[in-house]
């Protein structure tokens, strides 16, 4: 079930736990290698050299969703955790 409940600036710029963080730095990961034609070469070496050392510090977990599209973000809230996806809406205000 999603919550339509939105985070506030306080919860929204806390770090979310490791596990929560790790789901969607995964799921983001896989996204991103999937851009795999010449044309998109650098385009995607470009997102991942910008996660390759992100921390999961403030909202660096927010960050990655919002480096998506919208279509890329339904993929990835189909990708991780139910617990990480409620809180990836709440985050989103979706």
């Amino acid at each position: 079930m999603v919550s339509s409940e939105k985070m506030t600036a306080s919860e929204y710029y806390t770090a979310p736990s490791q596990a929560i963080f790790d789901d969607i730095r995964a799921a983001v990961t896989v996204i991103w290698d999937s851009y795999n034609l010449p044309d998109q070469e650098a385009y995607r070496a470009e997102k991942q050299a910008a996660i390759a050392d992100i921390r999961n510090n403030g909202d660096n977990a927010w960050y990655l969703v919002a480096m998506l599209d919208h279509i890329n973000q339904a993929k990835l809230l189909k990708m991780v955790k139910p617990e990480t996806a409620e809180l990836i809406h709440k985050a989103r205000g979706y």
